[in-house]
């Protein structure tokens, strides 16, 4: 069992996906205590979670001219 602790962006990287990837995972309820996780835990979130996507941003209010 692999129980090496993960940061973001070393997810990130094993999951081959970008940063915001994995910003977007823990918006949508996925746990990093300590912002670390296992891969083993992330692996089991994303089966759990077969319909998560990442959502583009919404464009903001702020139009300044």
């Amino acid at each position: 069992m692999d129980v090496n602790l993960l940061t973001s962006k070393e997810l990130a990287a094993l999951l081959q996906r970008r940063v915001s990837y994995v910003y977007a995972m823990r918006r949508d309820g996925f746990s990093m205590p300590g912002r670390r996780t296992t891969k083993v835990e992330a692996i089991a979130w994303l089966a759990q979670h077969p319909e998560f996507r990442v959502k583009p941003r919404k464009p903001s209010d702020d139009t300044k001219s």
